[in-house]
């Protein structure tokens, strides 16, 4: 991310998963909000790509998590003024929870917006791995990560899926 950030020339810098996909509707909202004297930056609400209930619910509780708690992760689509991120030195070079460390680092340097806007994100690993499993996994390598412990451990719990 910080190679491609380093390559980019805009004003302004999208993180978006390879398995997520935003609208030309959201992406245009996007560009709106962030003026050069706007938001330091911000992320889209989450959808997961699936009819299942269950994944709605986690969709709607990430949203919630974002907005009341400020706890972002990538597949949310974090955007950020080029400006912003070059003052905060890009991502840092963690294993797991660099999009987590990201975003609350932002908020310290101005206001973050969350839209209503979605990104849709896969949910491949919730399939893949089993939602109970998956959400379970996320929620303590998070919680674990904001309570101090070393990314290092913790990415050994988080399985690669190509």
């Amino acid at each position: 991310m910080n190679a491609g950030a380093k390559k980019a020339t805009g004003d302004l810098l999208l993180f978006m998963h390879a398995d997520s996909k935003l609208t030309p509707e959201s992406f245009k909202r996007m560009k709106k909000k962030m003026r050069p004297t706007g938001p330091a930056g911000g992320a889209f609400s989450l959808q997961i790509e699936s009819e299942r209930i269950p994944l709605r619910v986690i969709s709607s509780l990430a949203t919630w998590r974002a907005k009341y708690l400020n706890l972002v992760y990538g597949d949310q689509t974090i955007f950020v003024r080029t400006d912003i991120f070059q003052a905060l030195g890009g991502f840092s070079p963690l294993p797991i929870c660099e999009d987590l460390d990201f975003f609350r680092r932002l908020s310290r340097q101005g206001k973050v917006i969350l839209l209503k806007e979605k990104t849709h994100t896969s949910a491949r690993r919730w399939t893949t791995e089993g939602i109970l499993y998956t959400t379970l996994r996320n929620i303590t390598i998070g919680s674990l990560f904001l309570l101090g412990f070393s990314p290092h451990i913790l990415s050994k719990w988080y399985s690669v899926i190509r």
